[in-house]
């Protein structure tokens, strides 16, 4: 970290203090687009860097938001409201130029979310980030297939960088796929978000060249990227893995839970239906051969399903129909049987 960074760190922490994130949650969770416009506009005015502004009083709100969300304390249109808020406030306050006229053209950055992953803050933030340094970014958005990147890649300016970023460690399987291509296209990833594990343990093992802690000073300090790392996940889990995906999809298969949750469960959970949730993890918990992985995200769903008042019957049920739509399948057996065992 250099002086000026250390000292920028200094000043935000001094004026986004917790209270003016807890002010932010506040509007956000109310629909008071106005008023967080207007805290935004207020903590911009001591002249810091607008990104790293967005940044402190943003990422700890949405956070907390998603915390409340899971213990049920807020629902899931109060999640949705909050992002609109969020989102208001970032199409006005980064109105018009945000690149300041001596700084030089650097090259372009692509970014983008692999399928089946949907939070997109972070990514906006750092499109801020670059383009502020010099960069020219061009973001895809979320839910993106592999084919639009090498598109994007062949076919726009040749990129200095091409970002992937992610939420949940479910997607590392389609991250895997991404870098494989990447790789031979261009070089290269950055890869971001809680998907890879604490400190971005995770990262190393898809093969991406860096994990970009935070989308302010995080991502300029990676540029340009450093060298591509070869992927150090052996044919065995990926096999493994692709299995687990390849039965997830079954059309014959039958799921036990979609049906048997309550209403009002089933609509909170959307997508997270207890068995694609379970297969999703798992696949990535193979991937990976890391039981923790899974253990973790099961206890997550589990403590998700106690806070709406609901035994843990639909995880468990989840579990013991993957086990045995996957007994074959040697490497799931320790994952299933140690989550099995915290639900039982």
């Amino acid at each position: 970290m250099t002086d000026s960074e250390a000292t920028e760190r200094r000043r935000l922490r001094v004026i986004v203090d917790p209270h003016a994130v807890r002010q932010l949650q506040m509007f956000a969770l109310d629909g008071n687009f106005d008023q967080a416009l207007a805290l935004t506009r207020d903590k911009l005015a001591y002249g810091l860097q607008p990104v790293g502004v967005l940044c402190a009083l943003m990422v700890p709100t949405l956070r907390e938001i998603g915390e409340l969300w899971h213990a049920n304390l807020i629902t899931h249109e109060d999640q949705a409201r909050v992002s609109a808020v969020c989102d208001h406030v970032l199409d006005h306050v980064l109105q018009g130029p945000q690149v300041a006229a001596d700084v030089a053209p650097q090259g372009t950055v692509i970014i983008a979310a692999p399928l089946g992953e949907a939070h997109l803050l972070g990514a906006r933030l750092a499109s801020v980030a670059l383009e502020a340094a010099g960069w020219s970014v061009v973001d895809l958005g979320s839910d993106v297939p592999v084919a639009d990147l090498v598109a994007a890649i062949r076919h726009g300016a040749e990129p200095a960088a091409v970002l992937i970023h992610a939420a949940r460690t479910a997607r590392l399987p389609a991250i895997l796929a991404v870098i494989d291509v990447i790789r031979r296209e261009h070089g290269g990833v950055m890869v971001a978000g809680t998907a890879f594990g604490a400190g971005g343990s995770w990262a190393e093992c898809v093969g991406a060249a860096c994990w970009v802690e935070d989308p302010h000073w995080g991502v300029l300090r990676h540029l340009p990227p450093p060298t591509p790392n070869p992927a150090t996940v052996t044919p065995e889990q990926r096999g493994a893995c692709s299995e687990v995906l390849r039965r997830r999809d079954d059309p014959n298969d039958e799921w036990p839970d979609a049906t048997q949750l309550e209403d009002a469960l089933h609509e909170a959970v959307g997508q997270l239906e207890p068995t694609r949730f379970v297969f999703d993890e798992l696949a990535a918990s193979v991937l990976l051969d890391e039981s923790a992985v899974f253990t973790d995200a099961v206890m997550w769903y589990r403590g998700f399903l106690s806070s709406r008042a609901q035994p843990p019957d639909a995880i468990r049920r989840a579990l013991l129909h993957v086990r045995s739509q996957l007994a074959d399948v040697p490497s799931c057996d320790g994952p299933l049987a140690v989550a099995l065992a915290g639900v039982t």
